[in-house]
């Protein structure tokens, strides 16, 4: 891509993002917790985590991101050279359970990446629970759903563990923050994660206590009512080998909302 075309169209996508956020954070709010009803139903999806693919900073899409979401948002699918990237960071990655130690596979003057990713389509309501243990400080401790691509999806994210927020990332445009509250993980202590997606009301509960619940009312929720699967996205924005990623993601499972 050209050196000014890019730069007008960061320019066009910084316009995009301030405007659009404007717009999510007028239809998108927080719910009282006590507003929030739902009944896990008997059917488990039978998603296995070892059936995600995988990828890390090795992978064209990764290495490319910001060029990526130019040609998005322009609406062009700019194809890379998909190669599979080789799974050196998570050393159980089985039906249920994740294991991510990147210490001895940082790669040189790259930020750390774990992304685990499945497009396939999930039902309007369902839950997504797991138990984690975090045990070192990284940037994002993100799962995503409504998931079509990387460029293309809704997000809960632990950020800097300091803060819970939800966001918005639609045709290539990181929309930002829409939603934040204070929460973070304390390292080496277990915790149940759910994720509750229900329609258009999303919660994220951790050891069975709504930390945020949002009513997501724009055209697109509402209308439109998209599907799309789901993401498990571990980022530390640094290239400091001294500071990697360590995190279990076990006993995943997504079960029907009733």
């Amino acid at each position: 891509m050209n050196k000014n075309v890019k730069f007008l169209l960061y320019k066009l996508n910084g316009a995009l993002k301030r405007i659009g956020r404007v717009c999510f954070k007028l239809s998108i709010k927080s719910m009282r917790p006590d507003t929030i009803y739902y009944n896990v139903g008997a059917d488990d999806l039978q998603t296995e985590i070892s059936d995600y693919s995988y990828m890390d900073e090795t992978g064209p899409y990764i290495q490319n991101i910001h060029e990526y979401f130019l040609y998005r948002m322009l609406g062009i699918n700019k194809k890379y050279n998909d190669v599979r990237c080789v799974n050196n960071k998570a050393p159980v990655f089985d039906r249920k359970n994740l294991i991510v130690d990147t210490q001895q596979h940082r790669k040189k003057n790259l930020t750390d990446w774990v992304y685990l990713y499945s497009n396939s389509d999930l039902p309007k309501a369902y839950l997504i629970s797991f138990n984690t243990v975090i045990s070192s400080q990284f940037t994002e401790f993100q799962i995503a759903f409504r998931h079509r691509s990387i460029s293309d999806r809704l997000r809960f994210m632990v950020l800097d563990n300091k803060d819970l927020v939800f966001e918005v990332v639609r045709h290539g445009v990181f929309f930002g923050t829409i939603l934040k509250v204070p929460f973070s993980f304390e390292l080496n202590r277990e915790y149940k994660i759910e994720i509750v997606i229900d329609n258009n009301h999303y919660v994220f509960r951790a050891n069975d206590e709504t930390i945020l619940s949002v009513a997501d009312n724009s055209i697109r929720a509402k209308v439109l009512k998209p599907k799309g699967g789901s993401a498990f996205v571990l980022w530390n924005n640094t290239i400091d080998h001294n500071k990697n990623i360590k995190a279990s993601i076990t006993n995943i499972s997504l079960h029907t909302l009733s």
